[in-house]
């Protein structure tokens, strides 16, 4: 009787491993991480998508219209930067372009190394004419999903906005490019005005830090460039005046030559709940300096986080407050990182922004309410690439992590 119950475990393990392996490798990780990761009660939920293939096309089309000798000046451009695999400012010319037949506006390539250039799957940065707007939006991204981690993105401007962040509007789209067979594309918005009034801010200046420097860093393998090296800019400089810009560029500076510490210029607790909100994605692309923008409080005199370009998620094995203490940082980000843990201040609101983030049931609420979206996309993006799943379960084995790891951290001797 053991032997034949032995047999019959034996096949049903065989029969399962063949399953697995016919399917495409992103399902099938998934199931062995839930293993791996000790949540074999989600197993059952994550083989039931493994057979959803379902697929739905967006509800929404985009055209746009190109003049072809101004789509021979983006082909020319997108030519020399897929040669020299990245992007230079003489390639970031705009062209004209008609959009949905009555919207004008101006378009260029976007995306600094060369997953922005594959085939004809460019991605595009778009500017409308003053008072234009395409989906709310008068400046916008256009992107193949797969550049921003497919339904993961939605998910973490969705999650920022339910947290009190400003979120950008990130949605799939049908893109039309003159008459072109139509393309699923991911539409992400731009660092306007519109954004800040659309999320209840006063105007005032969004700041970032300049790529060129870091791509000048990459070319030489040099990852590793500090912040306090590279220039500031303002997005949405328009209008501003250049005493906030002024403020705003002067404040994060001072954080990055360790003149201010991290609460004498950011939003601290703001920044703290940041920090634990990229641990419950498993999403450190966000936190890399490069990627980073912050909104300008003018009543505070403080910098806000603003969530951008978070990739595709994934289970973590180590919060980022674990990466700190082994010094093992994310890509680019070794001062970075190491200027925001050495706040006791900072420290004590990540912790908190932790524990938020880690009650039983407020990741449970979130997901309910926003299920149906999540699942709707995914459809979309399975017309983009076929068996592509979204396991919103990987939060929760986040979530729990989070609490795991809290329950043996002692708050008192974290410093």
């Amino acid at each position: 009787m053991k032997k034949r119950n032995l047999i019959l475990l034996v096949i049903g393990i065989s029969l399962l491993f063949s399953i697995l392996v016919t399917l495409q490798l992103n399902r099938s990780r998934q199931i062995v991480k839930s293993l791996y990761y000790g949540e074999a009660k989600y197993l059952t939920s994550a083989i039931k998508q493994l057979f959803h293939n379902d697929e739905t096309e967006a509800s929404e089309n985009l055209e746009l219209k190109i003049n072809p000798d101004d789509l021979k000046v983006l082909s020319r451009h997108r030519d020399r930067a897929y040669l020299n695999n990245f992007i230079s400012a003489s390639e970031k010319e705009y062209v004209p372009v008609i959009i949905n037949d009555t919207t004008y506006g101006k378009i260029r390539l976007k995306g600094n190394l060369n997953d922005h250039r594959i085939k004809n799957e460019w991605s595009y940065k778009v500017n409308l004419q003053k008072n234009h707007f395409v989906f709310g939006c008068e400046e916008f991204c256009l992107l193949k999903p797969e550049r921003r981690g497919f339904v993961s993105e939605y998910f973490m401007h969705k999650i920022m906005k339910h947290l009190g962040f400003i979120g950008l509007h990130y949605n799939f789209i049908n893109l039309i490019l003159n008459d072109a067979p139509t393309r699923v594309y991911a539409i992400e918005e731009g660092f306007t005005d519109v954004l800040l009034t659309k999320n209840g801010k006063s105007i005032a200046p969004i700041i970032k830090f300049d790529d060129d420097k870091y791509l000048e860093a990459l070319k030489r393998d040099k990852i590793k460039i500090s912040p306090a090296n590279v220039k500031i800019v303002c997005l949405n400089k328009k209008g501003k005046s250049e005493a906030d810009i002024l403020e705003a560029k002067t404040l994060l500076s001072d954080f990055c030559f360790h003149k201010k510490s991290a609460s004498e210029v950011f939003n601290i607790e703001k920044l703290g709940l940041y920090f634990a909100v990229m641990d419950l994605l498993g999403n450190t692309h966000s936190i890399i300096w490069k990627n980073q923008r912050f909104y300008f409080e003018k009543t505070t005199k403080r910098l806000e986080p603003i969530a951008y370009d978070g990739n595709e998620h994934d289970n973590i094995q180590s919060t980022l407050y674990g990466h700190w203490q082994r010094k093992k940082y994310p890509l680019a980000s070794h001062d970075w990182i190491n200027n925001f843990f050495q706040d006791p201040l900072f420290l004590q609101a990540y912790f908190n922004g932790l524990k938020k983030l880690s009650s039983p049931q407020y990741l449970e609420v979130f997901l309910n309410k926003n299920t149906s979206d999540f699942q709707t996309l995914t459809r979309v993006a399975r017309t983009d690439k076929r068996n592509y799943l979204f396991y919103d379960y990987k939060y929760i084995v986040n979530r729990d992590f989070i609490a795991s790891f809290l329950l043996k951290t002692d708050i008192n001797k974290r410093n």
